[in-house]
Parts: structure tokens; C-alpha cells; sequence
């Protein structure tokens, strides 16, 4: 009997995202005018934010992988559409990650009983239309962990050189993701026998960063990931609290 509940709940829970899909649409926050202008940015070369952001050169407050995936589906007719579905997969394939993790320890009814209270989570159902780095993060996130569960659990070492790639991306993807990659970084050094593969996905990870970080530095003079991360207080005051400053204010 319970068995056939969570199976109901988790086809209602798919139908759900696919009645999303074809009768939801995609809207914008703040932080989707800084991810869409560095993608507009990498397509024409000109940086525009609306006001009352002014920037002199690109921000690099958020990650540029997202910008990335928003230029890349811009080569497509109905792109708004791309991102929406693009969105909602990542959300139901990292459910399936956790299934698979969950599958061998817990049985299969438990197993699809966690993945489908992972679905079903309401902000979930916000952030797949909504035009950020979220969902997709969730994704990496979901991804990481199952190669990581086959790592240490299977010892398929091999797969060290991808975690190392992976969460390289996943950096790019969310500046706080980097945590990801300092634990890849700390079962490298901990592996005696490293392979060929290992040590390529340790030197790819480490130019990816690096690549980035003289990327930006090119883009607007500042060493590290970003230029400010939302950090800086005239930055904030906008960001968060929509607040102008008087007109007046040098």
C-alpha cells in the first residue's frame, strides 16, 4: 500500500512539472538582468545593466557559467522555452541522483519516497522559472554527490579526475560551490596511487579557476572570482533593499 502511494505521488509529481512546463513561464529577478547582460556581453561585446545599476565595465558579481548556458541557448528560436525545460530537467534528473544513491541502502520504495519529497520541495517549483543559476546548481550539486557516492562507496577511483573537473565548473556555476572543489582537492592528495586521469582532472580543475580569474581580471582589473559578490554596501543596498540613494548623493 505504500508502495503504490509514493508511486502515485511521484507520477503526480512529474505531471506536475510537465503542466509547469507547458503552461508556466520564465520570469526575471534582479540577479537575471546581471546573468543575461554578461551573456548579451559575451554575444555583441557591450555591457548594459538597467537603471539603477552603473557599471563602467563587465560585473562579474555572479558566475559566468550560467551567463554561458543563457548565451548558448540563445542560438535557438524559442531560447525563454530552452531554459525552462533545461531548468526542470535538472530538477528531476537530481532526483534521480538521489534515488540511485538512496537505492542501495534503503530499498526502493524509500528510495523513490525521498527522491519524490526532493520534487515536490515548493521552492522547486519557483526556481524552474525563474531565469537563475539555481536550478542547474542543484543539478551539479545532485551529480557531484552520486560520483562521489560511486567514488567512496564502489572504489571506482578512476572517477577522482572528474570530480576534480566537475566541481571546477561547479564554481563557476556558484561562486559558493568552491567547497566542492576543495574537498575533490583533499581526496587527491590523500590518493596514493594516482592515475594518468587523476592527475589530468587535478590540472584541468586548476586552469579552469585560473582561466577565470584572469579572465576577470582582463574584464574589469580585480584579482580573484568576482569584482565585488554582491558585497560592497552601495551594491547591496540596491540588490537587496531596492534603495536609491538622493539624486543629490555624489
Amino acid at each position: 500500500m505504500v508502495a503504490k502511494l509514493v508511486k502515485i505521488i511521484f507520477v503526480f509529481s512529474l505531471l506536475f512539472y510537465l503542466f509547469h512546463f507547458l503552461f508556466f513561464w520564465m520570469f526575471e529577478s534582479t540577479d537575471s538582468y546581471f546573468y543575461f547582460a554578461f551573456a548579451q556581453f559575451i554575444r555583441t561585446g557591450t555591457y548594459f545593466i538597467p537603471s539603477p545599476y552603473q557599471y563602467a565595465v563587465p560585473s562579474t558579481m555572479e558566475p559566468p557559467l550560467y551567463s554561458v548556458i543563457l548565451f548558448l541557448t540563445q542560438f535557438f528560436h524559442r531560447s525563454d522555452v530552452l531554459i525552462h525545460f533545461l531548468q526542470i530537467a535538472a530538477i528531476v534528473v537530481s532526483a534521480f541522483f538521489l534515488y540511485r544513491i538512496f537505492l542501495e541502502h534503503i530499498g526502493k520504495t524509500f528510495a523513490l519516497f525521498f527522491a519524490t519529497l526532493f520534487l515536490i520541495v515548493p521552492g522547486h517549483f519557483v526556481y524552474v522559472s525563474n531565469l537563475v543559476a539555481e536550478p542547474i546548481a542543484i543539478f551539479f550539486i545532485s551529480l557531484y554527490l552520486f560520483v562521489l557516492y560511486r567514488y567512496i562507496e564502489k572504489k571506482e577511483q578512476h572517477l577522482l579526475g572528474f570530480l576534480l573537473i566537475l566541481s571546477a565548473f561547479m564554481t563557476l556555476q556558484r561562486y559558493n560551490l568552491i567547497g566542492f572543489f576543495g574537498v575533490s582537492l583533499l581526496l587527491f592528495f590523500r590518493l596514493k596511487k594516482k592515475s594518468k586521469n587523476t592527475y589530468f582532472g587535478f590540472l584541468g580543475g586548476i586552469a579552469i579557476l585560473f582561466s577565470w580569474v584572469l579572465i576577470n581580471h582582463f574584464l574589469n582589473s580585480s584579482w580573484g572570482f568576482s569584482n565585488s559578490e554582491g558585497k560592497h554596501l552601495y551594491n547591496r543596498i540596491l540588490h537587496f533593499d531596492r534603495l536609491l540613494p538622493a539624486q543629490d548623493d555624489p
